[in-house]
């Protein structure tokens, strides 16, 4: 089976944006003292709607990237980035959500919000600081799986069995909320 030319054109555009914003410096993340979360905003800077050229510019390259059954590309960043482990999806289906549409970060990922709440934060302490959440649900294993609605976008967070948080992600604003 051949690819389509609209297929290929866009992989080379991916290609050509990489190489050429590669070549420019990331944002520094060495000052700790900033909030590398902020609840309901970003991670990492990173917005919903982001493009993959403008994820490219404020992150670096991936690690790697795969393309996606949504019309789009999956980023990852690993253990040789800044941002070890955080997953991107973007997407260029404008019936689904142009741009980033889903963003997760993982242990041993380590930036935390203002007031300190990252991975590895017991969810009573995390609740302290974060609004209650808009919905809980409680999955098989023991996961607990906490979801805040916002504006422009939806931030959850899982914690296992422990309550021990294992990964904040920020998606696209839900229509129901």
């Amino acid at each position: 089976m051949k690819p389509h030319f609209a297929t290929i054109a866009v992989l080379a555009w991916i290609f050509f944006q990489l190489l050429f914003v590669s070549c420019s410096n990331p944002t520094d993340i060495t000052d700790t003292d900033s909030a590398r979360i902020v609840w309901g905003e970003h991670i990492e800077e990173v917005r919903i709607g982001d493009d993959s050229t403008t994820v490219v510019q404020k992150l670096g390259p991936p690690s790697y990237m795969i393309g996606g059954d949504f019309s789009g590309w999956t980023f990852y960043y690993t253990e040789d980035t800044d941002y070890h482990s955080m997953t991107i999806r973007i997407s260029q289906d404008p019936a689904l959500h142009p741009g980033v549409f889903s963003l997760e970060v993982w242990r041993p990922y380590d930036g935390t919000t203002e007031e300190g709440v990252g991975l590895e934060m017991r969810r009573k302490n995390a609740l302290e600081y974060l609004p209650q959440p808009d919905s809980t649900q409680f999955r098989p294993g023991g996961d607990i799986f906490d979801s805040f609605f916002y504006e422009k976008n939806t931030f959850f967070t899982r914690y296992n069995e422990a309550e021990k948080m294992y990964m904040i992600g920020m998606g696209i604003a839900l229509p129901y909320h």
